[in-house]
C-alpha cells in the first residue's frame, strides 16, 4: 500500500515502490495498491494475505489504514491502530510519555 492523498505521496511513492521491487526479487506475489484510488473493493475481493504499508504523513501513520486491515483479518507491517492514533499528535505524545517519566527529545 503506498502513494495516498498525504503531502508525502512523492516520496511514499518512491518507497513503495522500492518495497514492491524487492519482494518480486525474492519472488513474492506482490501488488501495489495506491490508496488514492478507490481501493478498499479490491483490497479485499482479492482476499490479500498481508499489507506492507508504504504510506507516509497521515494516511498510514494515523491509525486509519491500520484499522481496516485489522477489521478485515489483514497482517500488516509496522504498528497497530491504537499506536498509530495515539502517536500521531507529537505534542499529546511527548506529554504522554514524559508524564510516564520517559525523556524525549
Amino acid at each position: 500500500m503506498f502513494g495516498g492523498n498525504s503531502s508525502e505521496r512523492d516520496i511514499s511513492l518512491i518507497s513503495g515502490e522500492a518495497v514492491y521491487n524487492g519482494l518480486k526479487i525474492k519472488g513474492v506475489n506482490a501488488h501495489l495498491i495506491d490508496t488514492k484510488e478507490p481501493f478498499i473493493k479490491r483490497l479485499l475481493d482479492e482476499k490479500f494475505n498481508s499489507a506492507w504499508i508504504a504510506l507516509h504523513g497521515a494516511d498510514g501513520e494515523d491509525g486509519k489504514i491500520q484499522s481496516l486491515l485489522e477489521l478485515s483479518d489483514i497482517p500488516f507491517t509496522g504498528s497497530r491502530t491504537l499506536s498509530c492514533s495515539l502517536t500521531m499528535n507529537k505534542l499529546f505524545t511527548k506529554k504522554m510519555l514524559t508524564a510516564n517519566n520517559h525523556q524525549t527529545p
